[in-house]
Order: structure tokens, then C-alpha cells, then sequence
């Protein structure tokens, strides 16, 4: 079976997908799960075209071992006076996508700066970004990705007119969301408000090590012609097979829908 999840309030962060059935298993074992943020943004990614045929060119930005610094001596306005460690397993991440995506564009370690993002993200289908969520919870548009030189905001993301299938959020808490009188505003939101049509987050802190191992699972379903619920369902569940409690594999989630493979 298949649920669609259009959560309001403290449940856009709840993991469904672990709730236990009557049976005693996890819901995710035995139904594919679908979040949407609204019943708006989910009719509308229901109106547009499904994925292009024969092109699926692939962007992945990975932070890998490099310790991101602040983009100007002396001053914490870069990443705001945060401190952020390096993530090793991410460039495992590259051939997760490579063996879905021949020759994806590569931005690794020190080459992944805001500038260089924001010029290969025109025109791909998949965007995958391995790194540290930033969130906000004050000013929400102020919430990011960590980059080799700062912080690329949700701001920002809103400014790009995209044409991705899907965006892949592997990050911490990136699907973490905030109200305010603009409705909701978090990195989900400013990525589909951008074009995208699907996503992957997360609901809190996730290892490298652990994600590594679910965005691999993913990229092998989706390569069968799996569509992305389905995709998900069963990296999680290939996950649960290795890490069995919740903590490791239930805060993977997909938002969005694209019925039709990629």
C-alpha cells in the first residue's frame, strides 16, 4: 500500500514510517510513505509533467573531509560562528550516484563553494548534496546547506529556477521547517518553491556513515527503474536490515511524488 502524509505542526518532523502495526512491524515495512507539506504544494506537484526521458544529468556536492571555515578572517558571518566537522563517508556518496548517473558533475571538499553550486544546478535533474543542514528556527530563510565557504540559504535556493526530478538533501535536519506569516519556510519548501519536484531529507542528525549506506541502497532501486517511494521504502528498509534501531534508518523521508522512474 501507499500513504500520503500531509502533516501540519510539530508532525512534519515525526517519523511515521516507525510506528508499529498491529502485527508488531514498522509501517514502512510494509507501506511506501509519501510527505507532503500542504495539500496545495501537493496538488501541485501532482499537475506538472512527469521526469524527462533520456537526460537525467546529475549534479552531487559532497563536503567529504574538509573543515569548512568562515568565509572571511576574523568574522563568524560565513557559517555564524558555528562549527562544523568534516563528513569522510560523504564522498562515498559520489559513487552511489555515479552507478546511477554516469559522470555526474563533481563538487567536492574545497571546490564546493556557494558559487560553484549555484552555476551547475541549472539544467540537472538531480541534485544531491552531502553535507551539514544549517536550521534556523528564528529566521528560517536564514536556514542552509554548509558549503566549503558558508552557508548557501534557503534564500538563496529560492532564487534559482530549477528543472530537477529530484533533489537529494543528505544533510542533517534538513527537513526541519518553521511557520511564520509567509506559511512554511525551511529548505524543503525553498527547494520545491525553486522547481524541484521531489525530495529527500532528513528529520534530525544522521552519521555519514549510516547515510551512506541508505543513499547507496536508493541509488541501486532507483538504477531497477524503481519509482522514488518505492525507492526509499526499500533503502530503508536495507538499512534497518544492517542498523536496527529507528534512530539509524526512520529519519529518511521523501517528499514529493514522482510516480514514473527517473
Amino acid at each position: 500500500g501507499h500513504i500520503i502524509l500531509v502533516t501540519d505542526g510539530e508532525f512534519h518532523t515525526f517519523p511515521f514510517g516507525a510506528l508499529r502495526t498491529q502485527n508488531g512491524q514498522a509501517l514502512l515495512d510494509s507501506y511506501t510513505l509519501e510527505y507532503s507539506l500542504s495539500s496545495n504544494v501537493w496538488l501541485s506537484a501532482h499537475r506538472r509533467s512527469g521526469p524527462k526521458q533520456g537526460l537525467g544529468e546529475a549534479m552531487i556536492a559532497a563536503l567529504g573531509n574538509f573543515v569548512p571555515v568562515n568565509s572571511k578572517a576574523g568574522h563568524s558571518d560565513g557559517l555564524r560562528g558555528q562549527v562544523f566537522t568534516p563528513l569522510p563517508a560523504t564522498l562515498k556518496e559520489i559513487e552511489s550516484v555515479s552507478q546511477f548517473k554516469t559522470k555526474p558533475v563533481t563538487l567536492q571538499e574545497e571546490d564546493m563553494t556557494e558559487a560553484k553550486i549555484a552555476k551547475n544546478v541549472l539544467g540537472k535533474s538531480i541534485l544531491h548534496f552531502a553535507t551539514h543542514g544549517f536550521i534556523d528556527k528564528n529566521y528560517p530563510l536564514l536556514s542552509g546547506l554548509v558549503t566549503a565557504d558558508g552557508i548557501l540559504t534557503a534564500s538563496e535556493i529560492l532564487r534559482w529556477d530549477l528543472d530537477a526530478d529530484l533533489v537529494v538533501l543528505s544533510a542533517c535536519n534538513t527537513a526541519s521547517t518553521s511557520v511564520d506569516n509567509l506559511g512554511l519556510v525551511g529548505l524543503t519548501t525553498a527547494f520545491q518553491q525553486a522547481g524541484a519536484k521531489a525530495l529527500i531529507a532528513t528529520l534530525w542528525p544522521v552519521s555519514d556513515e549510516s547515510t551512506a549506506l541508505w543513499m547507496d541502497a536508493l541509488y541501486k532501486e532507483l538504477a531497477k527503474g524503481s519509482a522514488l517511494s518505492e525507492a526509499s521504502a526499500q533503502a530503508t528498509r536495507t538499512l534497518k536490515k544492517i542498523k536496527e534501531h529507528p534512530h539509524y534508518w526512520a529519519p529518511f523521508i521523501n517528499i514529493g511524488r514522482m510516480s514514473n522512474a527517473l
